[in-house]
């Protein structure tokens, strides 16, 4: 063999096992990805790894709060507290946040910016609507739907009346805005929404089986929405147009988030406790100092 030949063997023996190893940390970090949880509550929003989390090495690996913005103020900070829902958009890249006191926003991940605000009476809960729009659910107090532009101020652009409003989904394949109150799930349609005066037309309104409308969500890949109540978990068909109780969470009372992994179907339930729990394979995780209000899984839905 020559030695240009033992050479080239050399480089590609080392090349080889480098590939492996490259290879199984890229497996590795799309592993960790798919199991990462935003979690909101207090004053503050972090991301940890649910897996980690389960063996009680629960590490926050971001974190959010409106009083390290360096131009925060007392009213934002105040505006910022109670902080109830938080959902990943645009790949995760970007964070839409609501709390009780009122704040509404749209964070980046990278800088932890602002990028956007607004204010509704007892925000709790916000969506993502086409053209680079907003829905707010403003719940007691506040009982309506609010639509916002993120590109042009905080003034809301349209309000619909919605008691107890609570939960936001929008369905792209519908085209339809589903939003839960206190006793009804409801659907909307996107009315004028290529002007300046965009409004939601109501189409449907479904009676809840049990009162006190929660969380609602979509499971991925899936004609069904995920929704709780003061007293049980219930899942809706969206084609049949019919409720029926979740087959794991049924019972579970005065659940505050409900959530189906787009990528392993793994189920998580949250109280407002300091332990949430899993379904699909069970487990569960306790929270040594923060009582998450509102529990995402980071990863988007497909």
């Amino acid at each position: 063999m020559t030695s240009a030949c033992r050479l080239l063997a050399f480089i590609f023996a080392l090349i080889v096992p480098l590939a492996a190893v490259a290879q199984e940390a890229d497996k590795a970090g799309r592993s960790s990805s798919q199991n990462l949880l935003l979690c909101a509550g207090q004053d503050e929003m972090f991301v940890i790894d649910a897996d980690a989390a389960e063996q009680g090495a629960g590490e926050k690996l971001w974190s959010w709060k409106a009083a390290n913005l360096p131009d925060a103020t007392p009213e934002l900070i105040k505006q910022f507290n109670n902080l109830d829902e938080c959902r990943a958009i645009r790949g995760g890249t970007q964070i839409l946040l609501t709390a009780s006191n009122g704040g509404c926003a749209l964070i980046d991940r990278s800088t932890s910016k602002m990028l956007w605000k607004g204010y509704a009476t007892n925000a709790h809960s916000i969506e993502l609507l086409p053209n680079n729009r907003v829905v707010v659910a403003s719940s007691v107090n506040g009982n309506r739907l609010i639509l916002f532009d993120l590109a042009k101020s905080d003034a809301p652009q349209f309000q619909t009346p919605l008691h107890s409003a609570h939960g936001v989904i929008w369905d792209e394949s519908r085209k339809l805005l589903w939003a839960i109150g206190f006793d009804q799930l409801q659907t909307y349609e996107l009315v004028d929404w290529e002007s300046d005066k965009p409004s939601l037309r109501l189409v449907d309104q479904y009676e809840l089986p049990t009162e006190g409308g929660h969380d609602l969500r979509a499971v991925p890949n899936s004609a069904d929405l995920i929704l709780s109540t003061h007293e049980h978990v219930y899942l809706f068909d969206r084609n049949e147009k019919k409720f029926r109780l979740h087959p794991e969470a049924a019972d579970l009372e005065h659940v505050k988030a409900a959530d189906v992994n787009p990528e392993t179907g793994r189920l998580l339930i949250g109280f407002w406790k300091s332990e949430m729990r899993f379904f699909s394979p069970a487990g569960a995780i306790t929270f040594p100092a923060n009582k998450p209000y509102k529990i995402r899984w980071l990863a988007e839905a497909k």
